[in-house]
């Protein structure tokens, strides 16, 4: 294979392992990052559909090269299409999932790629036909180094870095905790909104910092009040939501709090399906599905 298909090889496994962690990773907050995330473990999750094609297909080229054999054999030209096949219905399921959970405009521009991809590929599966093509054909790396290294990702990278971005975001929310009680001790209580701290308590309300989580949700619940921001793992399909409650607050909602709230983490982590300690004090994250 020559040095060029590593290299692309190389590349594109590099940028869709930055692309699935960007949300962990520190910088402003975007919602595209998280996008981009799932959409990558997503494709890399419904790809080892074709680890297979690609282990028959790898073993196939080898036998052919340690043969010496100069003719392409039919095999590459099936696998080629039985894969662009698979590919295609994958790519239509994500970019469709995209429609439904983002909007138009955005699954419209995901149209665009995909389109141009599967030209590209049509032209090369002809090419295929060619039995005289004498050099090993990479596309079998590509359908089994990819999917491996985004399973690898999400296996091996996606918990140590959701812990570090937890714990960064949370070293942000206690400069606003601090702030926040600086406040109840001087005003006699606790802001109305977050806002409130601007100026006099601080000078920008920091955020967290950390690309895929949004923002800090602060809620004043009588003389007390909670602090939350919420990840995003499992393709998306998980929501961790990491609340500050001092108070014990969440087993004491009373009155018109103690209905259900989606807008109200202290609502919604009860029907969190596990919770876990940070090792922060009165921080706890809890799963959410």
């Amino acid at each position: 294979m020559r040095t060029s298909h590593w290299i692309k090889l190389t590349t594109i496994n590099l940028l869709l392992i930055v692309v699935i962690i960007s949300p962990f990773l520190p910088g402003p907050p975007n919602r595209l990052v998280i996008g981009l995330s799932v959409f990558g473990q997503s494709a890399g999750f419904f790809g080892l559909l074709l680890v297979p094609i690609g282990i028959i297909w790898t073993i196939m080229e080898i036998v052919k090269w340690r043969n010496r054999n100069n003719e392409n054999p039919k095999h590459a030209y099936n696998l080629a299409i039985i894969a662009t096949a698979i590919t295609t219905a994958i790519y239509l399921l994500l970019v469709g999932a995209v429609f439904l959970n983002v909007g138009l405009l955005t699954g419209s521009l995901c149209v665009i790629p995909g389109v141009f991809a599967l030209k590209r590929a049509i032209a090369e599966i002809k090419k295929l036909r060619d039995t005289s093509v004498r050099q090993l054909n990479p596309v079998p790396l590509y359908l089994l180094a990819i999917p491996l290294m985004v399973f690898i990702t999400r296996v091996y990278l996606m918990e140590p870095l959701s812990d570090y971005s937890r714990s960064a975001a949370i070293e942000r929310g206690q400069i606003v905790i601090a702030a926040i009680e600086e406040y109840k001790n001087k005003e006699g209580q606790y802001p109305e909104s977050i806002q409130d701290l601007e100026t006099r308590y601080l000078d920008k309300i920091p955020g967290p910092l950390i690309m895929g989580i949004l923002n800090f949700r602060y809620n004043k619940i009588n003389d007390h009040y909670s602090l939350s921001f919420s990840q995003w793992l499992e393709l998306g399909s998980l929501e961790v939501i990491v609340l500050y409650d001092k108070d014990n607050l969440r087993n004491n909602l009373t009155g018109k709090f103690a209905e259900y709230d989606y807008t109200l983490d202290l609502c919604r982590v009860k029907g969190a399906f596990a919770s876990h300690d940070t090792g922060y004090d009165h921080w706890r994250y809890y799963l959410v599905d």
